[in-house]
């Protein structure tokens, strides 16, 4: 089971850290195969399990100076209000 992690806590097992400035979600389908945020402190290791949970995925690398939330993941009929297109 995994541990509930609100939106804006670092991914990084047992950092209860809610600074997160660096966040990495899936470009194709809105965040739903990785979605993830990380604290400076994790962001090497954000950057890896990236690449081992979600190989040969794009994904979108976003940092900055206000702090990161995980996407609100959309249902299948907001992305094709959104984008006019199926996932």
């Amino acid at each position: 089971m995994t541990e509930y992690k609100r939106p804006n806590q670092c991914f990084y097992k047992n950092c209860k850290s809610t600074s997160c400035y660096n966040h990495i979600y899936s470009s194709k389908d809105c965040g739903k195969i990785y979605n993830e945020v990380a604290c400076q402190r994790h962001i090497e290791n954000l950057n890896k399990d990236s690449n081992e949970r979600a190989p040969e995925i794009m994904k979108v690398f976003s940092s900055g100076c206000s702090k990161k939330d995980r996407r609100k993941l959309l249902s299948k009929k907001e992305y094709q209000k959104m984008f006019g297109k199926e996932i």
